[in-house]
């Protein structure tokens, strides 16, 4: 016959907030989720609004879990904005798909580490003008992790008592600063 089965225990969620927008109907606020893969509506604790507006995008964080008799449950965390507001499907996007920001250790050019890239070496003309271009790829290996007001206290106040510490701890890349 055909395989059958039975949920045991649920280890984990996909998603443990929701984004969407908030509506109220008889005094009782919910979420309409933005994600197309999420059915449910998410009913909103009372007094868990976070004063949110109707028609308004929001975060809500799920309390109580879906059952065969009841609706999911949460409380709404953030107010994302408006609807219609500039910006507001990239925010939206970004929240309803989980996707993470850059991470700064993985996209940083830290020091004595290589990263990958992709360059475009441009030749422009005296007018202003782009004669040429080509891409192609890359590895940089950078020898310092240096910030611009570090660079600018460098160059800018070399007899300051934190310019000679940079200069003490950065030497090496120093004469390759002032080329710059």
């Amino acid at each position: 016959g055909r395989r059958e089965g039975v949920i045991v225990e649920v280890v984990s969620r996909a998603h443990e907030t929701v984004v969407g927008r908030y509506f109220e109907e008889s005094g009782i606020g919910f979420v309409v989720p933005d994600n197309p893969k999420i059915q449910q509506e998410v009913l909103v604790t009372p007094g868990r609004n976070a004063s949110a507006k109707v028609g308004q995008f929001v975060e809500v964080k799920i309390t109580h879990w879906p059952t065969p008799r009841f609706q999911p449950q949460g409380d709404v965390v953030e107010v994302v904005g408006n609807y219609m507001a500039p910006g507001m499907e990239i925010d939206v996007a970004l929240r309803t798909y989980d996707i993470p920001h850059l991470s700064n250790g993985l996209c940083s050019l830290n020091p004595l580490v290589d990263r990958l890239a992709m360059v475009c070496e441009m030749t422009i003309s005296k007018t202003g003008e782009m004669t040429d271009y080509v891409f192609y790829e890359a590895v940089i290996h950078s020898h310092a992790r240096l910030t611009y007001n570090k660079v600018s206290s460098i160059l800018e106040h070399p007899k300051s008592a934190e310019a000679k510490q940079l200069r003490g701890e950065y030497g090496e890349v120093v004469p390759h600063l002032k080329q710059l």
